[in-house]
């Protein structure tokens, strides 16, 4: 199985596509649901993404934090539903540092969740995106390639560097040199 691990904001949408749609708006000749729902993937994106997954055959995995919002889930699908895919899965929401540890990683970010749940014993963890995908992988060996869409890098750099393709939330997010990157390393093409 091939695996996309998708973040959405900085990846299917853009600072320049809320700018572009504010100044729509601004002028009417953008809807309010329009204009309050910028942030969802865009034609551009969506085209992207409709690349990778068509020369692919990838699966996609939810790990923008999109993945803990049911109806955020749903309207991802609706909007995938036309190009023919959806999401096949979403990463966890942290990971205890002793997987992290197991799995071969040094955790980055690191809380102790009896902080929040005062008088219960806790163990520490991590918010790491890296190391959220990591304990996925670990519990999917039948992955035999993936990469990693996704505008930041702090938490994921420290885990995987080749899979990842750096989109730029400023700019376009996910374009078509985005989706080449990826194509390559999901179908182990070796970069000129």
């Amino acid at each position: 199985m091939k695996v996309i691990f998708l973040d959405i904001d900085g990846v299917m949408n853009s600072q320049d596509r809320a700018i572009y749609l504010h100044n729509l708006y601004k002028q009417g000749l953008c809807t309010d649901e329009e204009w309050y729902n910028w942030d969802m993937p865009f034609k551009d994106t969506l085209e992207a993404l409709d690349l990778i997954v068509k020369s692919t055959g990838a699966q996609i995995v939810l790990s923008s934090t999109w993945r803990l919002n049911p109806d955020r889930i749903k309207a991802l699908n609706e909007c995938f539903k036309p190009y023919g895919f959806q999401i096949y899965d979403r990463t966890c929401h942290s990971v205890s540092i002793e997987d992290v540890k197991r799995l071969g990683f040094d955790p980055q970010h690191c809380y102790d969740c009896s902080d929040m749940a005062a008088g219960q014993p806790c163990k520490p963890y991590t918010w790491d995106r890296g190391a959220e995908i990591a304990l996925w992988l670990s519990e999917h060996p039948d992955v035999e390639s993936f990469v990693i869409l996704d505008d930041d890098i702090a938490d994921i750099k420290p885990y995987y560097t080749k899979e990842h393709v750096q989109t730029d939330f400023y700019k376009d997010a996910l374009n078509m040199e985005c989706a080449e990157r990826a194509i390559k390393i999901l179908n182990k093409v070796e970069s000129d």
